[in-house]
């Protein structure tokens, strides 16, 4: 459970951190302990210089993936384990279970095209 907190803590850091960063320019030293600081601050754990230099500058753009490999570093875990336990696969039904319902209308609702389940509610034309 504690990774899930820390990833969206750190989440919630790397965001902070991106509204405040000059895309063109990264962080000088004093502005990256500064921007640390208050990330820190702000999301409840500690954030380092190096996480917000980064931050600014994430491999390909993208935070997701430099997020996710500072919360398994910090629990000493494979990106791939914390990746997991954040987001399970989802399984195929069983052959024994249902299928959830189709519609999600309720009896009484009338909004939707075509209702009859209310007798004072013609059908809708199609």
């Amino acid at each position: 459970m504690r990774p899930l907190c820390d990833y969206h803590a750190l989440y919630r850091a790397a965001l902070h951190i991106k509204a405040r960063v000059n895309k063109a320019h990264p962080p000088t030293p004093e502005q990256a302990r500064s921007l640390a600081d208050s990330a820190s601050r702000r999301a409840g754990v500690a954030i380092s210089p190096a996480l917000v230099a980064a931050v600014a500058s994430p491999k390909d753009g993208r935070i997701a993936p430099l997020i996710l490999a500072e919360t398994a570093a910090r629990h000493g875990l494979s990106p791939d384990a914390v990746r997991e336990a954040l987001f399970p696969a989802r399984r195929p039904l069983s052959t024994g279970d249902t299928a959830p319902p189709q519609d999600t209308a309720s009896p009484g609702d009338t909004d939707s095209p075509g209702d009859t389940d209310s007798p004072s509610a013609p059908p809708t034309p199609r």
